[in-house]
């Protein structure tokens, strides 16, 4: 990774790129299993073991950079998954609605690499709509990571760089909401 895989040019126009995706197949954890190191969601082939990275192309900026992922649905619009991320510091496990990144500079390229993170199960939240809990119980099992880049003032995130990118769908090894629709 010494020359940002050959791919940093200095043209205007800022934007992410993901360099290594996430594992397309992954079992979601519950609260309790996250504190096992061999949970993690690793870059695709996960047998490698290669956290996942993703690239901020073309920022002339001097400020901090920030790149977080959060979770959302595999769907048209995006929207925020009820799941979360969980991602081990030392022997501390924090689960939030996203996470940051590691921020590189690597060769006049910004890497962002995202270590020991683990998608962590979570109750759909039931706000007494039937359809939205339906709708949101046959997507819990799949998701996607979002990415975002914003630049820091004073270590808090001020402003979007340039559009989020979205990985792969990444689902359990068996679908269940598929399972139930089948019965």
């Amino acid at each position: 990774m010494t020359s940002c895989y050959n791919d940093c040019d200095w043209i205007v126009g800022a934007r992410l790129k993901i360099l290594q995706e996430p594992q397309p197949i992954y079992s979601f954890l519950y609260e309790s299993e996250v504190r096992k190191d061999h949970a993690y969601l690793y870059a695709d082939p996960a047998a490698d073991k290669n956290w996942i990275h993703v690239q901020l192309k073309h920022w002339r900026g001097e400020e901090e950079v920030s790149v977080r992922c959060s979770l959302v649905s595999d769907s048209p619009e995006r929207k925020p998954h009820f799941h979360r991320l969980a991602k081990k510091i030392g022997s501390q496990i924090q689960i939030n609605e996203y996470q940051e990144g590691e921020v590189l500079k690597l060769n006049d390229c910004l890497i962002a690499k995202f270590p020991k993170l683990s998608i962590v199960r979570t109750k759909i939240p039931n706000n007494g709509d039937r359809e939205v809990i339906k709708k949101m119980w046959q997507m819990r099992d799949i998701v996607r990571l979002k990415f975002e880049a914003s630049f820091l003032v004073k270590g808090n995130a001020q402003q979007e760089i340039c559009n989020p990118v979205y990985s792969q769908p990444i689902h359990p090894p068996v679908i269940y909401s598929s399972i139930q629709n089948s019965l």
